[in-house]
Protein backbone atom coordinates (compact mmCIF):
# COMPACT_ATOMS: atom_id res chain seq x y z
CA UNK A 1 0.00 0.00 0.00
CA UNK A 2 2.70 2.36 0.68
CA UNK A 3 5.06 2.29 -2.46
CA UNK A 4 1.36 1.88 -4.28
CA UNK A 5 0.40 5.28 -2.24
CA UNK A 6 4.36 6.87 -3.26
CA UNK A 7 3.74 5.55 -7.20
CA UNK A 8 0.61 8.03 -7.03
CA UNK A 9 1.91 10.70 -5.74
CA UNK A 10 4.74 10.65 -7.98
CA UNK A 11 2.38 10.31 -10.66
CA UNK A 12 0.26 13.11 -9.53
CA UNK A 13 3.53 15.44 -9.18
CA UNK A 14 4.78 14.66 -12.75
CA UNK A 15 0.80 15.53 -14.35
CA UNK A 16 0.89 18.77 -12.20
CA UNK A 17 4.79 20.30 -13.53
CA UNK A 18 2.83 18.62 -16.91
CA UNK A 19 0.09 21.09 -16.22
CA UNK A 20 2.14 23.95 -15.33
CA UNK A 21 4.18 23.93 -18.19
CA UNK A 22 1.22 23.71 -20.68
CA UNK A 23 -0.18 27.12 -18.70
CA UNK A 24 3.36 28.64 -19.82
CA UNK A 25 2.33 30.96 -22.97
CA UNK A 26 4.16 33.28 -25.14
CA UNK A 27 7.70 32.74 -26.61
CA UNK A 28 10.62 32.62 -24.89
CA UNK A 29 13.61 35.04 -23.91
CA UNK A 30 15.36 36.22 -26.95
CA UNK A 31 18.82 35.32 -28.05
CA UNK A 32 20.85 38.15 -29.42
CA UNK A 33 23.68 36.73 -31.93
CA UNK A 34 25.99 39.23 -33.36
CA UNK A 35 29.02 41.41 -31.84
CA UNK A 36 28.79 43.32 -28.59
CA UNK A 37 31.67 46.05 -29.56
CA UNK A 38 32.19 47.20 -33.15
CA UNK A 39 34.10 50.15 -35.23
CA UNK A 40 31.55 51.18 -37.37
CA UNK A 41 28.28 53.03 -36.74
CA UNK A 42 26.00 50.33 -38.47
CA UNK A 43 25.45 47.23 -36.38
CA UNK A 44 24.02 44.06 -37.22
CA UNK A 45 22.44 41.54 -35.05
CA UNK A 46 20.65 38.40 -35.00
CA UNK A 47 17.17 37.64 -32.66
CA UNK A 48 16.10 34.30 -32.14
CA UNK A 49 13.49 32.71 -29.69
CA UNK A 50 11.06 29.65 -29.42
CA UNK A 51 7.81 29.06 -28.56
CA UNK A 52 6.26 25.50 -28.30
CA UNK A 53 3.84 24.78 -31.35
CA UNK A 54 4.58 27.82 -33.07
CA UNK A 55 6.79 27.62 -36.05
CA UNK A 56 9.99 29.86 -35.18
CA UNK A 57 9.62 31.85 -38.35
CA UNK A 58 6.19 33.09 -37.40
CA UNK A 59 7.99 35.13 -34.15
CA UNK A 60 7.74 39.24 -34.31
CA UNK A 61 10.59 41.01 -32.59
CA UNK A 62 10.07 44.67 -31.01
CA UNK A 63 13.38 46.51 -30.17
CA UNK A 64 14.44 49.67 -29.43
CA UNK A 65 17.95 51.49 -28.50
CA UNK A 66 18.52 53.66 -24.77
CA UNK A 67 15.17 53.96 -23.46
CA UNK A 68 12.98 54.65 -26.31
CA UNK A 69 9.65 52.66 -26.89
CA UNK A 70 10.00 49.31 -28.11
CA UNK A 71 8.84 49.21 -32.22
CA UNK A 72 8.79 46.18 -34.76
CA UNK A 73 12.32 45.04 -35.86
CA UNK A 74 13.16 42.47 -38.08
CA UNK A 75 14.79 38.96 -37.17
CA UNK A 76 17.97 39.98 -39.36
CA UNK A 77 18.04 43.43 -37.81
CA UNK A 78 20.60 46.67 -38.69
CA UNK A 79 20.41 49.87 -37.16
CA UNK A 80 22.83 52.89 -36.96
CA UNK A 81 24.04 53.78 -33.37
CA UNK A 82 26.38 56.55 -32.58
CA UNK A 83 29.77 56.36 -31.30
CA UNK A 84 29.27 55.07 -27.10
CA UNK A 85 27.73 52.28 -25.26
CA UNK A 86 24.03 51.70 -25.89
CA UNK A 87 21.60 49.82 -24.28
CA UNK A 88 19.53 47.00 -26.39
CA UNK A 89 16.16 45.87 -25.49
CA UNK A 90 14.44 43.29 -27.34
CA UNK A 91 11.58 40.60 -26.98
CA UNK A 92 9.57 38.35 -29.05
CA UNK A 93 5.26 38.53 -30.30
CA UNK A 94 3.76 35.59 -31.40
CA UNK A 95 0.90 35.17 -34.01
CA UNK A 96 -1.95 36.19 -30.99
CA UNK A 97 -0.03 39.31 -29.72
CA UNK A 98 2.13 37.48 -26.59
CA UNK A 99 4.96 38.76 -25.68
CA UNK A 100 7.84 37.35 -24.06
CA UNK A 101 10.09 38.10 -21.49
CA UNK A 102 12.93 41.54 -22.08
CA UNK A 103 16.54 40.65 -23.52
CA UNK A 104 19.09 43.51 -22.36
CA UNK A 105 22.50 44.05 -24.08
CA UNK A 106 24.96 46.11 -24.27
CA UNK A 107 26.59 47.53 -27.58
CA UNK A 108 29.14 49.19 -27.89
CA UNK A 109 30.46 51.24 -30.89
CA UNK A 110 34.00 52.33 -31.18
CA UNK A 111 35.45 55.46 -33.49
CA UNK A 112 36.51 53.98 -37.18
CA UNK A 113 38.63 56.58 -37.61
CA UNK A 114 41.96 57.08 -34.98
CA UNK A 115 41.29 55.37 -31.68
CA UNK A 116 40.81 57.39 -28.58
CA UNK A 117 43.79 58.73 -27.11
CA UNK A 118 44.81 59.13 -23.63
CA UNK A 119 47.89 61.75 -23.72
CA UNK A 120 50.06 61.57 -20.41
CA UNK A 121 50.79 65.47 -19.13
CA UNK A 122 52.28 66.85 -16.31
CA UNK A 123 50.28 67.03 -12.92
CA UNK A 124 46.87 65.84 -12.37
CA UNK A 125 45.22 68.22 -15.11
CA UNK A 126 41.64 69.81 -14.58
CA UNK A 127 40.79 72.10 -16.96
CA UNK A 128 41.59 72.32 -20.79
CA UNK A 129 41.09 74.83 -23.27
CA UNK A 130 41.42 74.42 -27.58
CA UNK A 131 42.60 77.98 -28.61
CA UNK A 132 45.66 78.62 -31.06
CA UNK A 133 45.50 75.15 -33.09
CA UNK A 134 46.01 73.56 -29.64
CA UNK A 135 44.79 72.05 -26.63
CA UNK A 136 45.99 73.77 -23.13
CA UNK A 137 45.19 71.81 -20.20
CA UNK A 138 46.02 73.57 -16.21
CA UNK A 139 47.83 71.27 -13.69
CA UNK A 140 47.54 71.17 -9.98
CA UNK A 141 51.88 71.71 -10.37
CA UNK A 142 51.34 74.93 -11.98
CA UNK A 143 52.32 74.07 -15.25
CA UNK A 144 49.61 74.60 -18.34
CA UNK A 145 50.80 72.07 -21.34
CA UNK A 146 49.97 72.33 -24.77
CA UNK A 147 49.44 69.55 -27.06
CA UNK A 148 49.31 69.12 -30.07
CA UNK A 149 46.93 67.58 -31.95
CA UNK A 150 48.57 66.46 -34.92
CA UNK A 151 50.76 64.67 -32.68
CA UNK A 152 48.59 63.58 -30.09
CA UNK A 153 52.14 64.80 -27.93
CA UNK A 154 52.97 67.87 -25.32
CA UNK A 155 54.50 69.83 -27.29
CA UNK A 156 55.47 72.49 -24.89
CA UNK A 157 54.93 73.05 -21.01
CA UNK A 158 54.50 76.40 -19.47
CA UNK A 159 55.21 76.97 -15.92
CA UNK A 160 52.74 79.70 -15.04
CA UNK A 161 52.72 79.45 -10.88
CA UNK A 162 53.40 76.73 -8.22
CA UNK A 163 50.70 75.79 -7.00
CA UNK A 164 46.73 74.85 -8.13
CA UNK A 165 45.88 76.42 -11.08
CA UNK A 166 41.92 77.24 -12.42
CA UNK A 167 40.14 77.45 -15.53
CA UNK A 168 41.41 78.68 -18.99
CA UNK A 169 40.34 80.94 -21.61
CA UNK A 170 41.60 81.98 -25.16
CA UNK A 171 40.96 85.21 -26.43
CA UNK A 172 42.76 88.76 -27.87
CA UNK A 173 45.80 86.93 -29.24
CA UNK A 174 46.16 85.48 -25.61
CA UNK A 175 45.27 82.38 -23.12
CA UNK A 176 44.35 83.63 -19.77
CA UNK A 177 44.73 81.19 -16.88
CA UNK A 178 42.93 81.30 -13.17
CA UNK A 179 45.72 80.78 -10.97
CA UNK A 180 43.52 79.64 -7.76
CA UNK A 181 46.51 79.72 -5.55
CA UNK A 182 47.96 82.67 -6.74
CA UNK A 183 44.87 84.97 -6.48
CA UNK A 184 46.03 86.39 -10.16
CA UNK A 185 45.30 86.03 -13.63
CA UNK A 186 48.17 85.07 -15.85
CA UNK A 187 48.40 86.22 -19.04
CA UNK A 188 50.93 83.74 -21.63
CA UNK A 189 51.66 84.61 -25.12
CA UNK A 190 50.73 81.33 -26.36
CA UNK A 191 53.64 81.36 -29.55
CA UNK A 192 56.04 81.95 -27.43
CA UNK A 193 54.34 80.12 -23.74
CA UNK A 194 55.92 83.15 -21.82
CA UNK A 195 54.06 84.73 -18.98
CA UNK A 196 53.73 88.33 -19.96
CA UNK A 197 51.36 89.58 -17.96
CA UNK A 198 50.29 88.95 -13.94
CA UNK A 199 46.68 90.41 -12.93
CA UNK A 200 46.26 90.65 -9.30
CA UNK A 201 42.70 89.76 -8.75
CA UNK A 202 42.61 88.48 -5.19
CA UNK A 203 40.63 85.59 -3.48
CA UNK A 204 40.88 82.98 -5.55
CA UNK A 205 40.02 83.20 -9.24
CA UNK A 206 38.46 79.50 -10.33
CA UNK A 207 37.21 80.09 -14.09
CA UNK A 208 37.39 83.44 -16.75
CA UNK A 209 36.28 83.25 -20.26
CA UNK A 210 36.89 86.42 -22.98
CA UNK A 211 33.93 87.96 -24.64
CA UNK A 212 33.73 88.97 -28.29
CA UNK A 213 35.34 92.56 -27.53
CA UNK A 214 38.08 91.09 -25.54
CA UNK A 215 37.11 91.89 -22.40
CA UNK A 216 37.95 89.50 -19.65
CA UNK A 217 36.07 87.93 -17.27
CA UNK A 218 36.84 85.85 -14.04
CA UNK A 219 34.90 84.44 -12.20
CA UNK A 220 36.49 84.53 -8.23
CA UNK A 221 35.58 81.71 -4.98
CA UNK A 222 35.63 84.99 -2.77
CA UNK A 223 32.08 86.00 -4.35
CA UNK A 224 33.17 88.38 -6.82
CA UNK A 225 33.71 88.46 -10.54
CA UNK A 226 36.34 90.52 -11.88
CA UNK A 227 36.31 91.94 -15.57
CA UNK A 228 39.72 92.51 -16.95
CA UNK A 229 40.71 95.19 -19.74
CA UNK A 230 43.46 93.46 -21.78
CA UNK A 231 44.51 96.60 -23.51
CA UNK A 232 45.72 97.73 -19.98
CA UNK A 233 46.06 94.34 -18.15
CA UNK A 234 44.29 96.09 -15.21
CA UNK A 235 40.79 94.92 -13.21
CA UNK A 236 38.33 97.34 -14.39
CA UNK A 237 35.63 96.09 -12.46
CA UNK A 238 34.61 94.09 -9.37
CA UNK A 239 30.99 92.77 -9.10
CA UNK A 240 29.80 91.09 -6.32
CA UNK A 241 27.81 88.38 -7.03
CA UNK A 242 27.90 86.44 -3.54
CA UNK A 243 28.55 82.79 -2.88
CA UNK A 244 31.41 81.25 -4.39
CA UNK A 245 31.75 81.79 -7.56
CA UNK A 246 32.80 79.07 -10.24
CA UNK A 247 32.77 79.29 -13.83
CA UNK A 248 32.28 81.68 -16.77
CA UNK A 249 30.38 82.32 -20.08
CA UNK A 250 29.72 84.42 -22.50
CA UNK A 251 26.48 84.04 -24.20
CA UNK A 252 23.58 86.00 -25.34
CA UNK A 253 25.11 89.68 -24.13
CA UNK A 254 25.28 88.28 -20.71
CA UNK A 255 27.95 87.84 -18.42
CA UNK A 256 26.93 83.93 -16.82
CA UNK A 257 29.04 82.85 -13.27
CA UNK A 258 28.14 79.85 -11.75
CA UNK A 259 28.27 79.39 -8.34
CA UNK A 260 28.87 76.93 -5.21
CA UNK A 261 25.69 77.84 -3.75
CA UNK A 262 23.75 75.99 -6.63
CA UNK A 263 23.07 79.02 -8.74
CA UNK A 264 23.84 81.16 -11.60
CA UNK A 265 24.31 84.78 -12.29
CA UNK A 266 24.09 86.98 -15.27
CA UNK A 267 26.24 90.52 -15.39
CA UNK A 268 24.85 93.40 -17.61
CA UNK A 269 28.64 94.09 -19.59
CA UNK A 270 27.05 97.97 -20.68
CA UNK A 271 26.78 98.41 -16.78
CA UNK A 272 28.87 96.53 -14.82
CA UNK A 273 26.00 94.96 -12.87
CA UNK A 274 24.06 91.70 -11.74
CA UNK A 275 21.27 91.43 -14.17
CA UNK A 276 17.85 89.70 -13.13
CA UNK A 277 17.80 87.10 -10.12
CA UNK A 278 19.73 84.23 -9.79
CA UNK A 279 18.84 81.33 -11.81
CA UNK A 280 18.77 78.14 -9.31
CA UNK A 281 19.99 74.85 -10.45
CA UNK A 282 21.25 72.14 -7.56
CA UNK A 283 24.22 72.69 -5.15
CA UNK A 284 27.38 73.17 -6.67
CA UNK A 285 27.34 74.25 -10.36
CA UNK A 286 30.53 73.24 -11.61
CA UNK A 287 30.65 73.76 -15.41
CA UNK A 288 28.45 76.12 -18.14
CA UNK A 289 28.68 76.15 -21.71
CA UNK A 290 27.21 77.99 -24.19
CA UNK A 291 24.35 76.82 -26.76
CA UNK A 292 22.62 78.25 -29.40
CA UNK A 293 19.32 79.17 -27.53
CA UNK A 294 20.82 79.25 -24.15
CA UNK A 295 23.13 77.79 -22.07
CA UNK A 296 23.81 74.61 -20.18
CA UNK A 297 25.17 73.99 -16.68
CA UNK A 298 26.08 70.96 -14.64
CA UNK A 299 26.21 70.31 -10.93
CA UNK A 300 29.04 68.62 -8.75
CA UNK A 301 27.21 66.56 -6.10
CA UNK A 302 23.72 65.66 -7.87
CA UNK A 303 25.04 65.41 -11.23
CA UNK A 304 22.56 67.35 -12.55
CA UNK A 305 22.63 68.91 -16.21
CA UNK A 306 20.10 71.81 -16.58
CA UNK A 307 19.48 73.96 -19.52
CA UNK A 308 18.49 77.42 -18.79
CA UNK A 309 16.21 79.53 -21.17
CA UNK A 310 17.25 82.75 -21.40
CA UNK A 311 13.81 84.19 -22.23
CA UNK A 312 11.77 82.70 -18.89
CA UNK A 313 15.36 82.66 -16.95
CA UNK A 314 14.21 79.17 -15.57
CA UNK A 315 15.54 75.52 -16.07
CA UNK A 316 13.82 74.13 -19.05
CA UNK A 317 15.41 71.22 -19.37
CA UNK A 318 16.65 69.45 -16.50
CA UNK A 319 18.79 65.68 -16.20
CA UNK A 320 20.45 63.74 -13.48
CA UNK A 321 23.25 61.76 -15.40
CA UNK A 322 23.98 59.37 -12.06
CA UNK A 323 27.37 60.87 -11.14
CA UNK A 324 29.48 64.04 -10.26
CA UNK A 325 29.54 66.41 -13.49
CA UNK A 326 32.55 68.61 -13.14
CA UNK A 327 32.44 69.76 -17.25
CA UNK A 328 30.06 70.17 -19.97
CA UNK A 329 30.31 71.47 -23.75
CA UNK A 330 28.39 72.02 -26.49
CA UNK A 331 29.75 70.77 -29.64
CA UNK A 332 28.86 68.61 -32.71
CA UNK A 333 24.64 69.40 -31.76
CA UNK A 334 25.17 67.59 -29.20
CA UNK A 335 25.91 68.37 -24.82
CA UNK A 336 28.77 66.54 -23.55
CA UNK A 337 28.96 66.07 -19.69
CA UNK A 338 31.60 64.18 -17.53
CA UNK A 339 30.89 61.29 -15.39
CA UNK A 340 33.65 61.79 -12.61
CA UNK A 341 33.58 59.06 -10.37
CA UNK A 342 32.62 56.91 -13.38
CA UNK A 343 35.56 57.73 -15.60
CA UNK A 344 33.41 58.69 -18.42
CA UNK A 345 31.68 61.43 -20.59
CA UNK A 346 28.53 61.03 -21.71
CA UNK A 347 26.59 62.03 -25.10
CA UNK A 348 22.81 64.32 -24.55
CA UNK A 349 20.66 65.07 -26.86
CA UNK A 350 19.81 68.35 -26.38
CA UNK A 351 16.06 68.31 -27.96
CA UNK A 352 14.97 65.36 -25.14
CA UNK A 353 17.84 65.77 -22.48
CA UNK A 354 18.79 62.04 -22.44
CA UNK A 355 22.06 60.90 -22.60
CA UNK A 356 22.18 58.61 -25.73
CA UNK A 357 26.11 57.04 -25.64
CA UNK A 358 28.47 56.69 -23.11
CA UNK A 359 32.37 56.90 -23.87
CA UNK A 360 35.25 55.42 -21.16
CA UNK A 361 38.04 58.04 -20.56
CA UNK A 362 40.50 58.60 -17.94
CA UNK A 363 40.12 58.57 -14.49
CA UNK A 364 38.15 61.20 -12.75
CA UNK A 365 37.55 63.54 -16.04
CA UNK A 366 36.97 67.21 -15.28
CA UNK A 367 36.54 69.75 -17.97
CA UNK A 368 35.86 69.84 -21.42
CA UNK A 369 36.57 71.43 -24.83
CA UNK A 370 35.90 70.71 -28.22
CA UNK A 371 38.37 71.33 -31.36
CA UNK A 372 40.16 69.77 -34.81
CA UNK A 373 36.69 67.32 -34.81
CA UNK A 374 37.31 65.88 -31.24
CA UNK A 375 36.16 66.35 -27.68
CA UNK A 376 39.30 67.10 -25.32
CA UNK A 377 38.87 65.94 -21.51
CA UNK A 378 41.26 66.44 -18.60
CA UNK A 379 41.54 63.39 -16.41
CA UNK A 380 42.63 64.62 -13.03
CA UNK A 381 42.98 61.20 -11.87
CA UNK A 382 44.90 59.95 -14.37
CA UNK A 383 47.16 62.71 -15.04
CA UNK A 384 45.84 62.26 -18.74
CA UNK A 385 43.80 64.20 -21.85
CA UNK A 386 41.90 62.11 -23.08
CA UNK A 387 41.19 62.86 -27.06
CA UNK A 388 37.42 61.46 -28.30
CA UNK A 389 36.88 62.20 -32.00
CA UNK A 390 33.26 63.09 -32.79
CA UNK A 391 33.55 64.95 -36.22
Amino acid sequence: MKIAAAACLVALAIAAAGSAAGTRKGPSKPVVRGSRIVTTPVVHLRFQARERGVPARRLRFRCAFDGARLRACKASFSGRLAVGSHSLRVRAVDPRGRSGPITRVRITVRPSGPAVKSIPVSGSPVNVVFAQDAVWASSSDGSVSRIDPATNKVAARVAVGTGQLGGLASGDGSLWVANFDGGQLDRVDPGSGSVVARIAVGGQPVGPAVAADGTVWVSNFDGSVERIDPSTNTVAARIVVGGKAEATAIALGLVWSTNNDGTIATIDPATNQVAGRRITIDQDVDAIAPAPDGVWACTYYAGTVGFVDPASRQVAKRLTIGDNCSGIAYAAGAVWASRTQRGQVVRIDPATAKVTSTFEVGSRPRDITYGAGSLWVGNEGSGSVSRIPIG
